[in-house]
């Protein structure tokens, strides 16, 4: 289903897990909160840096120049290589095992699909939220970083020091 909440053994996952190339309805069931027009349906596209992380999302795919924000920073996205390749139905995506908190070394590790570092601490499994609320008082509601221009909102740890779960 999508309606935001995991399927058993797969599906979308806890306020969007969805990665680059599979079905959705709606920027809220994506992973980076980006669901597109294509080919006569619509997919999630995950941001990037190189060809190499579409890869590991979904083959097929490439990293290209999407717009340029207010700040100057040039954002791009997942994009696939051919205008008719058809998207891979959500409930057929599998998340991660690792739940919020936990140590991760990619966003494949954690239920989620986000693994991030704040202050320069370890790597562990973040989720999205859409207010304070969302989160465990120990957190932050805030912007992924500039490139989301808000729209990917994620749990961080509130102080520099902090530790994650093995």
């Amino acid at each position: 289903m999508l309606d935001g909440r995991p399927a058993e053994g797969g599906g979308p996952g806890p306020l969007g897990a969805v990665p680059t190339g599979y079905c959705c309805t709606s920027d809220l069931q994506c992973r980076d909160r980006r669901c597109v027009d294509h080919g006569g349906g619509r997919m999630c596209v995950d941001r990037c840096n190189d060809d190499a992380e579409c890869a590991v999302a979904a083959s097929g795919f490439s990293c290209v120049p999407q717009a340029t924000l207010p700040s100057g920073i040039p954002t791009r996205r997942c994009a696939p290589l051919k205008t008719s390749s058809p998207c891979r139905p959500a409930h057929d995506f599998v998340p991660g095992s690792k739940p919020f908190g936990s140590c991760c070394k990619t966003r494949l590790d954690c239920s989620s699909g986000h693994c991030g570092s704040a202050f320069f601490g370890p790597y562990l499994c973040l989720r999205t939220c859409q207010t304070y609320a969302d989160c465990p008082s120990s957190h932050s509601c805030a912007p992924l970083d500039q490139m989301s221009n808000g729209r990917l909102l994620i749990c961080i740890p509130r102080l520099e020091s902090y530790t994650c779960a093995p």
